[in-house]
C-alpha cells in the first residue's frame, strides 16, 4: 500500500500469503525466496553505504536473481497470470 515502508507491515503480508498457500512446498519455496531477497538487500545497502564495489553489486544481483526464481508461480508472475503477493 501506499506510503508504507518496512518490514513490520511486510510480516502479515507475507504471513496472509503463506496461510493462503495449500501446498507446503510452495511455503518453503515463498521462505527461501524472502530469505535470498533479504541477503541481497543487506549487500546492496552495504553497496551504497561505501566506496562502490562490483563485487558486491554483482553478488547482489545475482541472490535478487535466485529469489525470483525460486519463488513459487514464477512462471505466472511473468506473465501477469497470477495474483501472487510476490
Amino acid at each position: 500500500p501506499e506510503g508504507v515502508l518496512g518490514s513490520s507491515f511486510a510480516t502479515p503480508l507475507v504471513a496472509g500469503a503463506a496461510a493462503l498457500q495449500n501446498d507446503p512446498a510452495a511455503i518453503e519455496s515463498m521462505q527461501q525466496a524472502c530469505h535470498l531477497g533479504a541477503v541481497a538487500d543487506n549487500l546492496l545497502a552495504d553497496y551504497r553505504s561505501k566506496v562502490a564495489d562490483p563485487v558486491e553489486l554483482a553478488q547482489a544481483l545475482e541472490l535478487y536473481n535466485k529469489a525470483l526464481l525460486t519463488f513459487p508461480h514464477q512462471a505466472d508472475l511473468q506473465a501477469g497470470a497470477h495474483w501472487c503477493i510476490g
